[in-house]
């Protein structure tokens, strides 16, 4: 599956939903680190169970939504966009070469044919002692400037290599 193609099942949802399944992403990945080893086999279906579980939370506390059809509807989709997140990403990060990862996720979205050199240029920009939202501006500013993708796609393009460069760092 090609970056255009998932952009296209991402541009599906409205921003709410893909920002509460990246919560959903990334509270995941924090269970995954604390998880022995031997349970970790429940770990591809957690991201649906969150997902679900915390629209339930997020409806009820912050929306008073009475609708349960709606809140059945809307968790179960969050749940999945999530799990579909969860199996990107991980896919893309198999490559195990932080550099050949970045250039995968911009492969489909850049203008320019330098892949290799943008990813470097955002793999370089990456600072440990920014803190995330300055060093999401910086990959998302790089991104801006080689691509005319719109602000939401950019927010999720960003976002997941933000998570690879610092899940890459921590190892």
């Amino acid at each position: 599956m090609s970056i255009e193609e998932i952009l296209q099942v991402l541009q599906r949802f409205n921003i709410e939903t893909l920002i509460l399944a990246l919560v959903t992403y990334l509270i995941t990945c924090v269970i995954k680190k604390l998880v022995p080893y031997n349970a970790k086999k429940i770990i591809p279906i957690l991201p649906f169970i969150f997902g679900v579980t915390l629209f339930f939370v997020y409806a009820y506390f912050l929306l008073k939504c009475t609708d349960y059809l709606f809140v059945i509807k809307k968790g179960l989709q969050i749940g999945g966009v999530a799990t579909f997140y969860y199996a990107i990403i991980k896919q893309l990060s198999k490559n195990g070469n932080l550099k050949s990862t970045v250039s995968d996720i911009l492969k489909g979205i850049l203008k320019t044919q330098s892949v290799s050199a943008v990813a470097s240029k955002i793999i370089n920009s990456f600072s440990s002692q920014n803190s995330d939202e300055q060093n999401q501006q910086k990959i998302a500013e790089i991104i801006a400037q080689n691509t005319s993708i719109n602000n939401s796609e950019c927010q999720i393009i960003t976002g997941i290599i933000l998570k690879e460069i610092t899940n890459a760092n921590k190892k």
